[in-house]
């Protein structure tokens, strides 16, 4: 609920905002926090949230696209399905199209324009709802400028004809000042239809406007006021349709002609106005109001008519019904016949979000303790409006021509919800060597849901939830390591319009591990212990369900998630102007359902004792090594995952049920003409490796090939 890190900012002796990074701060927090700066972002000028979360630990993001248009993050094995499990912030802002309602991102800010990711996980996600099951991604946008004016123009172009325009505009004259920033973004796509036309292409563009007034620096009372307007758009030719498991391994980058419709598009509109006041040192109070609206329609390939199961289709031998489905789908014959017609579905959806939300701080001493003391109130009602159709298509040479069926509309519904959420959090420093961080959050929610097509409105729910959370960071003296341990209560809500069986999921989450720290080096080794008293789980097309299906949440009863995560980073100073960075993550992960039973929901079929989740890899990680004498600099990325499980199950991972790890390497090169005058050249993939992102919904999707990328920045 902060508008800022929640252990990073605190007011200075003379009561001006300080963002303390605050490599010290984090140093000695006892959560696991961890964020990629600007610096970081600006080596491989990543424009896909997935490839940035990779250079952090216990972070698990599934790519299915190979743009990041719609990302898949996960924390500590909690699901990264469309990132419904993890709060999502912009600015300390929810950014989510129904954040309750329908916690699905189909939205997420580019991250082009930001200068800095968080990542909590923790005790420290007790500041952050409602989703705390795995804690909170919350991304750091660009500010106004504190004097004078700034601009800056960074263009890229690269293959698949990918082009990125960014522009930001500031300045301040006195207590006003203002920044306007806009992104456009496009790629044909790497995939290709039979008539080697190019496929899975986008275009993505965002405008933001910030208009603040402030106070100028001076002791005692001081205030300011921003205003934050902006827009955002997408047009892309994305789809849930697959390719055949044959074809995956001779033709992984065709795309099969009976998506050539598939598109999705989507408006989203945000405003907010915030004001800070700040009452002397040590105290401030910080009230956001804001609103979002959004809406997506995706128009992609739904199912036959008649016959097989499309994620059947394409694990089965192609022979036999297979091979005339699969040929249809090919473009290679003609369907002629009512069950070889093609469903395209409609998911047209209205969202919006609102709320006010106000954070106060305050800090001060008593004898050896320092003391900073945090509480957050917020209001929030979201929203969404679901309209379900399907559309009959005959597939005739290779093009899809609608028949004279009528439309069928699959559901037509509303869900809202409201929520009061509270939270307050205490760190107490004692010399230097002792950091408590007890902490509270309690989450009230309302929600309901109407379905307009069958003309019935569901019971009202009620959740009041309390969440408590401790963190303990200790260090012997002034050495320069400590130890750290938390628990706290990891909370998902129940969405609107489930049966009264579903519970909401909940888990006693612990951390424990070791920290090591220098002006050079920093070592960080935490253990983690997820314990789940029931685990949830959400239908949606995504994941194969079917119409009747989707949005409902399934129970997942008793679950342990447990693992290691180790971080570290080493800068080097070689002489001659020469300096070299080593920066590394790796994450292990078990995770083990701990009673069986049969559920409807796919991914999960029949479960027994012991069976892992599915996509959750054992084993995932990152290195990267950087050199630099100006002007010049190289980089060098590795990102690696280890196989993956399709569905519930245990022991070795078996045929169509498998995804096979992969390794990926990036390099990127950058030349300062001037102080203010860039060059930079990127590849992607460079090795060219050939994987598997994702089997679900409808068969294998690839992963990008090798891409290339060059671009020049000018800032003033």
């Amino acid at each position: 609920m902060n508008t800022s890190l929640l252990l990073s900012l605190f007011l200075a002796a003379d009561g001006s905002i300080t963002i303390v990074g605050q490599k010290d701060r984090r140093n000695r927090t006892s959560g696991s926090v961890h964020q990629v700066e600007e610096e970081e972002l600006e080596r491989f000028e990543e424009d896909d949230v997935h490839q940035i979360l990779a250079k952090v630990p216990g972070v698990y993001a599934r790519d299915e696209e190979g743009f990041g248009l719609r990302p898949n993050i996960g924390l500590r094995g909690a699901s990264a399905e469309r990132s419904a499990k993890v709060t999502l912030l912009e600015d300390g802002i929810l950014v989510g199209p129904a954040p309750y309602a329908a916690p699905a991102a189909y939205f997420f800010p580019l991250t082009t324009r930001m200068t800095q990711v968080e990542v909590f996980k923790g005790p420290s996600a007790v500041g952050y709802g409602p989703q705390t099951i795995g804690g909170a991604v919350n991304m750091i946008s660009r500010t106004t400028p504190r004097e004078g004016s700034l601009a800056k123009l960074d263009l890229a172009y690269g293959s698949f004809n990918a082009m990125k325009g960014h522009i930001a505009l500031g300045h301040r004259s006195g207590a006003f000042s203002s920044l306007l920033e806009g992104v456009h973004l496009r790629a044909d796509g790497f995939k290709t239809f039979s008539d080697g036309s190019p496929a899975g292409g986008f275009e993505k563009n965002e405008w933001l406007m910030k208009l603040g007034w402030g106070d100028p620096p001076k002791p005692g009372l001081r205030q300011d006021v921003e205003l934050r307007l902006g827009y955002a758009d997408e047009s892309s030719g994305s789809s849930y349709l697959g390719i055949h498991i044959d074809d995956a391994v001779s033709q992984p980058f065709q795309r099969y002609d009976a998506s050539k419709l598939d598109r999705m598009r989507w408006e989203h509109l945000r405003g907010s106005l915030r004001h800070r006041v700040r009452f002397g040192p040590g105290k401030s109070l910080e009230s956001t109001l804001y609103h979002h609206r959004f809406h997506r329609d995706w128009y992609k390939v739904a199912h036959f008519r008649g016959g097989p199961s499309l994620k059947d289709l394409m694990q089965a031998s192609d022979q036999g019904e297979a091979a005339v489905y699969l040929a249809l789908l090919r473009g290679q014959e003609s369907g002629m016949s009512r069950p070889e017609e093609l469903m395209l579905g409609g998911n047209d959806r209205y969202f919006y979000s609102q709320g006010l939300q106000t954070d106060l701080s305050w800090r001060w001493r008593m004898k050896d303790w320092k003391i900073i003391k945090r509480s957050g109130l917020r209001l929030h009602n979201d929203q969404v409006e679901r309209d379900q159709r399907e559309d009959p298509y005959r597939l005739v040479e290779g093009q899809l021509e609608r028949t004279d069926g009528a439309e069928i509309v699959g559901s037509a519904n509303l869900g809202w919800a409201r929520a009061l959420a509270a939270h307050s959090t205490l760190e107490l420093a004692w010399k230097q060597r002792l950091w408590l961080t007890p902490g509270l959050r309690v989450e009230a929610i309302q929600n309901g849901f109407t379905d307009r097509l069958r003309g019935e409105r569901k019971d009202e729910r009620t959740q009041v939830v309390p969440l408590p959370g401790m963190g303990v960071f200790w260090r012997p003296g002034e050495a320069p390591f400590g130890l750290l341990a938390g628990v706290y209560r990891g909370f998902s809500p129940v969405n609107p319009g489930q049966d009264p069986d579903v519970e909401h999921e909940s888990a006693t989450n612990y951390e424990a591990g070791f920290r090591w720290f220098h002006d050079r080096y920093h070592v960080e080794v935490i253990g983690f212990l997820n314990d789940y008293n029931n685990l949830t789980a959400r239908c949606s097309q995504s994941q194969g369900c079917g119409t009747a299906q989707l949005n409902q949440q399934f129970n997942g009863g008793e679950v342990l998630i447990y693992g290691t995560e180790l971080m570290t980073k080493l800068k080097q100073d070689f002489g001659a102007g020469i300096k070299g960075e080593l920066t590394g993550n790796l994450t292990w992960t078990q995770t083990a359902f701990q009673n069986e039973f049969n559920s409807s929901f796919q991914p999960f079929g029949q479960v027994e004792v012991g069976d892992e989740l599915p996509y959750v890899p054992r084993l995932l990680g990152s290195l990267n090594v950087t050199l630099s004498r100006a002007p010049f600099g190289i980089s060098w990325q590795s990102k690696g995952r280890g196989e993956q499980r399709d569905s519930a199950g245990q022991g070795e991972i078996e045929g169509a049920d498998r995804i096979a790890g992969h390794l990926l390497h990036d390099l990127s090169m950058t030349y300062d003409v001037t102080k203010r005058f860039r060059l930079y050249g990127t590849a992607y993939n460079l090795t060219d490796e050939r994987y598997v992102a994702s089997l679900r919904p409808y068969g294998p999707r690839p992963g990008p090939p090798r891409r290339l990328m060059g671009g020049l920045k000018i800032t003033y």
